[in-house]
């Protein structure tokens, strides 16, 4: 299942030119269970789509999984074509990126 149909984000991972990786993971220990979201995409997005998609996974993220906003964390890491592989070969080199391409 992909993560737009967990958190029913489909929509708005396109318009944040959906991101190639997205990471949830849950560190718990007898205090406080403590999830994490990782984000890896293409470089290119403004401080105001983070933003906004920060809130919309934390809000999402706390009601499906019932756990308070305030554990939730989260990191959005840019990683450029040339740090990034797919199939033995390197975007840059290889793969035009789904949004550059005019829609």
């Amino acid at each position: 299942m992909a993560v737009g149909e967990i958190f029913g984000l489909r929509t708005l991972l396109k318009k944040f030119r959906r991101p190639s990786v997205i990471q949830m993971t849950s560190q718990t220990n007898r205090y406080r269970n403590m999830p994490f979201i990782r984000v890896d995409w293409f470089p290119g997005r403004t401080l105001e789509q983070k933003r906004e998609l920060a809130e919309v996974l934390t809000r999402e993220f706390a009601r499906i999984s019932k756990c308070k906003p305030e554990t939730i964390n989260f990191i959005f890491t840019d990683v450029s074509r040339e740090d990034w592989g797919r199939n033995g070969k390197l975007f840059c080199d290889s793969y035009e990126y789904e949004n550059d391409r005019e829609v």
